[in-house]
């Protein structure tokens, strides 16, 4: 009795570690990066507060490893002063086009941007007064926004200038670095098995017709679901994968599409039936995968 009662204390052991190294597994795959845009009393130029980019990236970048998502670091790659600045714009012009960017640049799944503007002023008694207004959004790589949208003020004063900034950006990155931990972690499964396939080109609607049902019956697809199409220009489905991820499914739908090829248009899998034309199989065999992402494949029809 004893044997067996300590036997089944080990298995829910066991099982008990199984599903906590799955759980924290399953946050680290998901790799993240934060980008800060730093203005100081209206200088937003790179040189002059490199070292407050990296001490609030440093210190929020800390929060996010403490909670197993895997981080990528900003300033692992160098940006030219130029490049900083235009990609400070694009950056306020198009938030969600900018992050799908650099989730590419940095091979992530989300990318966050903060935009940070810190003012300083001189106290009747002669103390430094920080003022900082802090607001941050983010998307992952197929421009979908992940719901963590920050909106803050803070202010911190000290009779050194220096130490009241040390200040205010110790509370940026606790501030900052604690929501996004807290609310991704509550957010990801919407993004988990979920991803965006495009095809773009001179699309007719029997070609988006075939595409779809080569995605429903794909290996990997649990259904994929054509939400947007516009004639001689692009077809975007939302597809919902399992037990699979999204460069194995790419030579999978690659694999399909050989096979109706080679069968001239008239092929059979998983009960769906293919019969199309030669004109439309034609179209098919100019069907090229351009780009991926951790969240999107771009597939292009090419003339």
């Amino acid at each position: 009795m004893f044997l067996k009662n300590h036997l089944s204390s080990s298995y829910l052991f066991i099982f008990s570690l199984l599903l906590l190294i799955n759980v924290t597994l399953s946050a680290a795959q998901t790799r993240i990066v934060v980008i800060p845009f730093y203005q100081e009393n209206n200088d937003n130029q790179k040189d002059s507060v490199t070292h407050h980019y990296r001490r609030i990236s440093g210190l929020i970048n800390n929060q996010l490893v403490s909670h197993q998502f895997e981080v990528m670091n900003p300033f692992a790659i160098e940006w030219k002063e130029r490049e900083f600045n235009e990609l400070l714009k694009q950056s306020h012009k198009d938030a969600a086009f900018f992050c799908k960017e650099m989730c590419r640049k940095y091979s992530s799944d989300i990318a966050y941007v903060l935009w940070i503007t810190n003012e300083q002023t001189t106290t009747p008694d002669e103390f430094c007064k920080v003022n900082v207004t802090l607001e941050g959004q983010g998307y992952d790589s197929a421009s979908r926004d992940i719901g963590v949208y920050i909106a803050e003020t803070l202010q911190t004063i000290h009779p050194d200038c220096n130490r009241a900034v040390f200040e205010a950006e110790k509370k940026i990155a606790a501030l900052t670095g604690e929501q996004l931990s807290k609310m991704l972690q509550k957010n990801i499964p919407f993004t988990d098995n979920t991803i965006a396939i495009r095809l773009e080109g001179d699309i007719l609607p029997e070609i988006s017709e075939l595409f779809g049902k080569i995605l429903n019956v794909s290996r990997g697809v649990v259904e994929a679901k054509s939400y947007r199409f516009r004639i001689h220009s692009i077809s975007v489905w939302r597809v919902t994968i399992d037990q699979t991820e999204l460069f194995r499914l790419q030579s999978n739908i690659l694999f399909l599409m050989r096979q109706i090829i080679q069968s001239n248009g008239h092929f059979q899998k998983n009960d769906v039936e293919f019969h199309y034309n030669d004109s439309v199989i034609s179209a098919l065999k100019r069907i090229q995968c351009k780009d991926s992402s951790s969240r999107e494949i771009l597939f292009v029809l090419d003339r």
